[in-house]
């Protein structure tokens, strides 16, 4: 649930971030790949997402693995959009 939570914070914090950058600083290409691909990059984690998932399916919860995925592909998506959304708001 941990792993879970982060990738969902990390996606929201993109989705804002990208959106507040491409406003407010459009030409700093390198201020963009280091807040959102090296620091939420670094803080999401999709490696133990990965991994998570393939222990969940070895030791026979399948169910779980797969909602496990479920909720990190989609939650995360809706969230980097939740955040796309809330940073359109603002600026």
């Amino acid at each position: 649930m941990a792993i879970l939570l982060v990738n969902i914070a990390g996606c929201f914090l993109a989705g804002f971030l990208a959106t507040v950058l491409a406003s407010r600083a459009p030409d700093n290409v390198v201020l963009q790949l280091f807040l959102i691909t090296g620091l939420l990059g670094g803080f999401t984690t999709f490696s133990a997402f990965s991994l998570d998932t393939l222990r969940l399916a070895s030791e026979g919860y399948a169910f779980q693995a797969l909602s496990n995925m479920t909720f990190n592909l989609f939650g995360s998506v809706l969230a980097a959009a939740i955040g796309w959304y809330c940073a359109k708001a603002l600026v």
